[in-house]
This record gives C-alpha cells, sequence and structure tokens, in this order.
C-alpha cells in the first residue's frame, strides 16, 4: 500500500524504506501513513462513505 501515491494512484518504488517520494509528482510522505491513507480510502470508497 505505501508503494502506491495517495494523490495521483502512480506506483513508485522507494529508496527509502521510512519515507515515501514519488518520482512523478514529487509527493513525499511517511510510508506508513501514506499506507494508512490509502487503506482508508480504498474502506471508505468500499463502504460508500466516500473518499479520505
Amino acid at each position: 500500500m505505501s508503494q502506491k501515491v495517495r494523490i495521483n494512484g502512480v506506483k513508485e518504488n522507494r529508496d527509502s524504506q521510512a519515507v515515501f517520494h514519488c518520482v512523478e509528482c514529487g509527493y513525499e510522505a511517511n510510508a506508513d501513513v501514506n499506507a494508512a491513507k490509502n487503506i482508508l480510502g480504498r474502506a471508505l470508497i468500499q463502504t460508500g462513505w466516500g473518499t479520505a
């Protein structure tokens, strides 16, 4: 989950396990936080509550 950019959905490889940085859009976040947001976003969509 943390390999996917929450903002644009692009899947990228990371140089660091702790920090996620998208080379396409420049988005940068803690990898665990990025993954948590991706999981939350999917859960909200699947339950009909919208997006995160």
